[in-house]
């Protein structure tokens, strides 16, 4: 690619991660730039480039760690706590940039792709409550989300699909997925001489009160 500076919107993927570069810094969850690697650069007029090593952004910030190319950085690890998926059986790596509505403290959130009950592809807060999310597949599939909290253990279905294709999404104009407005603990009252029955979001009945 050309030494051309990057302009806001601008996307580098790879094959297990992507940054964007938002008008002042390239933006990016663990994003790392492999010598040997291939990666697409898609600019802000929509255009196509394969990107060569003779260009090397800077991923330098107080809040986004120092991501620079080396021989011998780390592969990115397609797993987690909670998350575990495979990207190498897929030729395609689908970057989203999300932002989730009806979700208080979304940095408290990871996310998790899936395709059925497989799963594919993981993602965090990476900037202003937005989410940039890695999903391993192909074209033709119904991609699905769940979110977990970090904090609680819980897991929380998304009211969002999408078909798969490259890219979706930026921090200028993100994906916005929807999560169910959820109170926690549901007070269910059968007849006023019983006692109170309380059951947790996916409907299993608490023993006593919470």
């Amino acid at each position: 690619y050309s030494n051309n500076r990057p302009s806001e919107g601008d996307q580098i993927i790879g094959k297990t991660n992507f940054a964007e570069y938002d008008g002042t810094k390239w933006v990016g969850s663990d994003f790392i730039l492999e010598a040997g690697k291939g990666y697409i650069y898609y600019n802000s007029s929509t255009e196509t480039n394969r990107l060569g090593f003779d260009y090397t952004p800077d991923f330098s910030s107080q809040t986004y760690s120092r991501r620079l190319l080396s021989e011998n950085q780390p592969a990115r690890s397609n797993s987690s706590e909670v998350w575990e998926y495979d990207a190498t059986q897929f030729a395609d790596n689908m970057a989203i940039v999300a932002e989730i509505e009806n979700l208080e403290n979304p940095e408290d959130y990871t996310i998790g792709a899936f395709v059925g009950d497989e799963c594919r592809g993981m993602g965090k807060v990476v900037k202003d409550g937005k989410m940039m999310i890695n999903v391993a597949g192909q074209s033709g599939e119904i991609v699905s989300f769940r979110l977990h909290n970090e904090n609680t253990g819980e897991f929380i279905p998304l009211e969002t699909e999408v078909h798969y294709s490259q890219r979706l999404g930026s921090l200028k104009s993100p994906k916005i997925m929807t999560a169910p407005k959820l109170s926690g603990i549901s007070e269910i009252i059968t007849d006023e001489n019983d006692e109170e029955t309380y059951y947790d979001l996916y409907g299993r009945k608490i023993e006593g009160n919470p």
